[in-house]
């Protein structure tokens, strides 16, 4: 995934040993549980079955520049046929080579397409080596509003640079240039007269309180113990 740290698809019980020797000569190791090991030799037994799936599959040349994690490179020709996804399914992934041709080209912010960001560091670390500094920022994040991450992902890929199709997200609205000259920031609270007067209006009497707005007349107060010990007697 990047030259500091890789990821190995296996079975569990040497998977658990090789994490064991590496914690014991101090290299972070972790278990990413998975139902199936991609990338490994348990996909053997789906080759078959998967080139037969996808014979005559016909694929064009990308119109979007696209780096593939198969081969590590730009695409440059129309190469998705079937033996490039059972290459998908059974070879190791180049993620870090694929960063690093984006990173080559000048690409400094990524956005991660997934449920969870679970690539992020390993995207900084290919642009650490570089000596760069790449902005990773999520599509979705685990147990964040849907909306709320995505609007928040908008917003940061807009402060890295990144104009957004506005007219996409305001189809009626129109950009109007903010005045050139410093603002005065001042505060106009503005108030209902019927909270006005509930918050500040005059005490008619002690055990009266504030005169309330009904149709009779009616009045509201808070009167505490300690000031009146007389109501005591009247619980």
């Amino acid at each position: 995934n990047s030259p500091d740290s890789c990821a190995l698809a296996g079975s569990e019980e040497v998977l658990r040993d090789i994490a064991s020797t590496s914690e014991q000569e101090g290299i972070f190791a972790r278990l990413v549980f998975g139902e199936v090991a991609y990338h490994s030799h348990q996909m053997e037994p789906l080759q078959n079955g998967l080139l037969a799936a996808l014979d005559g599959l016909a694929s064009s040349v990308p119109h979007v520049p696209l780096y593939s994690t198969v081969t590590g490179e730009p695409v440059q020709e129309a190469l998705h046929n079937a033996s490039y996804w059972w290459g998908n399914v059974r070879q190791p992934v180049v993620f870090d080579a694929a960063i690093e041709a984006l990173l080559a080209v000048g690409h400094r912010t990524f956005m991660e397409i997934g449920p969870h960001p679970v690539l992020a560091g390993a995207i900084r670390e290919c642009a650490a080596a570089q000596g760069a500094q790449a902005e990773v920022v999520p599509s979705l994040t685990r147990r964040a509003p849907e909306r709320t991450a995505l609007l928040q992902t908008l917003a940061a890929l807009y402060v890295h640079g990144t104009e957004p199709d506005w007219a996409a997200f305001y189809p009626d609205g129109r950009h109007v240039s903010l005045p050139t000259y410093p603002w005065q920031r001042e505060r106009y609270w503005g108030e209902a007269p019927l909270t006005q007067r509930e918050r500040v209006a005059p005490l008619v009497h002690p055990f009266l309180g504030v005169a309330q707005a009904s149709p009779l007349p009616s009045w509201q107060a808070t009167i505490p113990n300690q000031a009146f010990a007389a109501v005591l007697d009247h619980r």
